[in-house]
């Protein structure tokens, strides 16, 4: 018997050394996940880490296949990967944004988009000019604050 519960003491003691999130403070966001087998839609992006163009690759499959929280997390990570990738944030905005599978968007969201937006218009002068007009274009998209309709 005395076996069984050392490693159940030691399992309690390693959790117990896990630091606790500050009172108040917004739950981590989950980080992305490689994913293989996603589909082959890529768009080159100016950037020299190949690890963030696979990742705004991984983005860019979510978001075509709808699933666009995971999409947000492709993008993040891509601009995690490389901080002057335009194209990441422009692909966290377009992502963020209203589908019309999910119309609702609330402010918290609609706030991530316009910021995001903001960070690749001010990164976009690497970018290619086709990539350069699509983060021009989603800017009529989105403005803060919200017009009412």
């Amino acid at each position: 018997m005395r076996f069984a519960i050392l490693p159940a003491a030691a399992l309690l003691a390693a959790l117990l050394l896990i630091p606790a999130p500050a009172p108040g403070a917004p739950p981590e966001k989950p980080k992305a996940t490689a994913f293989d087998g996603l589909g082959k839609h890529t768009r080159k992006v100016a950037t020299k880490s190949a690890d963030a163009q696979k990742f705004f690759d991984q983005g860019l499959n979510f978001m075509f296949a709808f699933n666009h929280d995971e999409a947000v997390r492709g993008f993040r990570r891509a601009a995690e990967l490389d901080p002057d990738c335009a194209m990441a944030y422009w692909g966290a905005a377009l992502a963020s944004g209203v589908n019309y599978n999910d119309p609702r968007f609330p402010p918290e969201k609609a706030k991530a988009a316009f910021e995001s937006l903001k960070l690749a218009r001010a990164k976009a002068d690497g970018e290619s000019d086709a990539n350069r007009a699509l983060i021009e274009a989603l800017s009529a998209r989105y403005a803060d604050p919200l017009p009412d309709d």
